[in-house]
């Protein structure tokens, strides 16, 4: 994988991509399949994609939802090679530098990360894109305050970005502030019904709050969508193991611990 240029990371950018003519026309098509990439509904996004690119061929937007695509489809040296075409193209569009930095978060580059999310909120401090992932990394610095200021701005921008409701509901899960977190992430968990990590924190802190019918709904969502990939949750099953102890379910406990253990044997949290 090259190197991130310094001039894409550091460097004044220019303005807007000016490729609203070769996209003209397919604005609500490309709206839908960036939501649908959001929620991890890849089948919905692929195809309006193959269908957008054989009507609008130079419509560089597709390129970069291609990249979206390829991430998270685990694809990872196409991910980074359309990342790099659209961002070498396209080097002043916010969302492309956002996208490409969450994409080195998720493969744990984090100083790329770290700077190119930098790089897309000074580009355009008020894409929600940007300021989610640049919150997230503050959040990982220890920089909280700094994080829940860039979160909360990107919430009143969207309220329907999940990975900003499941961000700041981390926050007050850590705060231990129960009733602020389980209503952070029952709107992650709404928006974006495939996130394990949502109902998995939901259900801690629904439990916190007094509300087990609620707790035990949401381990089960939770359950029923936990697979490999940007959203699975290693804690899923120990979690609901020991709530299922804590309600003298032992059968039930013992069976989802063991998976746990089965599914997740490096974490030593679920031994």
């Amino acid at each position: 994988m090259r190197a991130v240029s310094l001039s894409l990371l550091l460097a004044a950018f220019t303005a807007w991509p000016a490729f609203a003519e070769p996209c003209k026309g397919a604005e609500a098509q490309l709206s839908q399949v960036s939501k649908a990439l959001t929620v991890n509904a890849l089948d919905i996004a692929e195809n309006a994609l193959r269908a957008l690119s054989v009507s609008y061929p130079d419509c560089p937007e597709i390129v970069l939802h291609q990249a979206r695509l390829a991430q998270a489809k685990g694809r990872i040296s196409e991910a980074a090679g359309l990342y790099y075409r659209y961002t070498d193209t396209n080097p002043g569009d916010s969302r492309g530098l956002a996208y490409f930095g969450r994409f080195f978060l998720e493969q744990r580059d984090y100083m790329k990360a770290d700077a190119l999310s930098a790089a897309a909120v000074d580009k355009n401090p008020d894409d929600p894109a940007a300021l989610v992932l640049r919150g997230q990394i503050y959040l990982m610095k220890g920089q909280s305050s700094a994080g829940q200021n860039l979160l909360e701005k990107a919430i009143k921008l969207d309220p329907d970005d999940p990975e900003a409701q499941f961000q700041l509901g981390t926050i007050y899960d850590k705060a231990k502030a129960a009733a602020q977190a389980v209503e952070h992430f029952r709107k992650a968990a709404t928006l974006n019904p495939h996130d394990a990590r949502a109902w998995d924190y939901l259900a801690l802190n629904l439990e916190v709050v007094g509300d087990l019918d609620g707790t035990e709904q949401a381990y089960q969502k939770g359950l029923q969508v936990n697979q490999a990939g940007r959203y699975h949750d290693a804690f899923l099953d120990y979690n609901y193991g020991r709530f299922l102890a804590k309600r003298n379910d032992l059968s039930g406990s013992k069976r989802h611990l063991d998976r746990a253990v089965e599914s997740a044997p490096q974490v030593r949290a679920v031994w």
